[in-house]
């Protein structure tokens, strides 16, 4: 169950992996989801029924009978991702930049930015499918479609970004997020 959604900017969102993975790929400046499953690089560790955003969620769709992908619990916390991956147990994890400072081993991990994905992406608020979880998808989406023209709704999530994120996300929240009926 989710409810409208909000829009985030996927260039936040870092392929994470292990400082000899990233020297045995060459060091990579980006690196796409698909360049990964079809060159099978290794293993890739995504949460069950989370969302990436539809462009990624589709790659992993593709792929997501393959051995590249393991579907971690949505239960674990993003530091025994980490840990997974510190311990060699998974060879790559998607998570946001800000993710970095989930594990004290980041000296040994690397983040790349994801290539190949598009600039804005719309993201959903999920809840349990019961029935609290339906009225509180109900007054979330009442909410959102009152907030999201207003000035302090698009501030709140512009104070999370940098100066050259904020100028995207403003132009692309103007032109595409309020005219969306998504």
């Amino acid at each position: 169950m989710s409810a409208i959604f909000e829009t985030t900017l996927p260039k936040r969102l870092r392929l994470f992996m292990r400082r000899e993975m990233f020297e045995k790929l060459g060091r990579p400046k980006r690196l796409s989801l698909q360049t990964l499953f079809e060159n099978d690089y290794g293993v890739l560790a995504v949460t069950k029924e989370r969302s990436y955003g539809k462009f990624l969620d589709n790659i992993i769709k593709q792929f997501e009978k393959s051995d590249n992908i393991q579907l971690r619990s949505t239960l674990e916390q993003k530091s025994s991702a980490f840990s997974m991956l510190g311990a060699d147990r998974v060879d790559f994890l998607i998570e946001y930049l800000e993710s970095e400072d989930t594990t004290e081993d980041m000296h040994n991990i690397v983040e790349v930015p994801l290539g190949k994905i598009p600039e804005m992406v719309f993201g959903h608020v999920a809840c349990a499918k019961t029935e609290w979880g339906a009225k509180a998808i109900k007054a979330i989406n009442k909410a959102i479609v009152k907030l999201r023209p207003t000035v302090e709704y698009r501030r709140a999530y512009e104070r999370t970004l940098n100066a050259d994120q904020a100028k995207t996300y403003r132009k692309k929240y103007s032109e595409e997020f309020l005219k969306s009926s998504e």
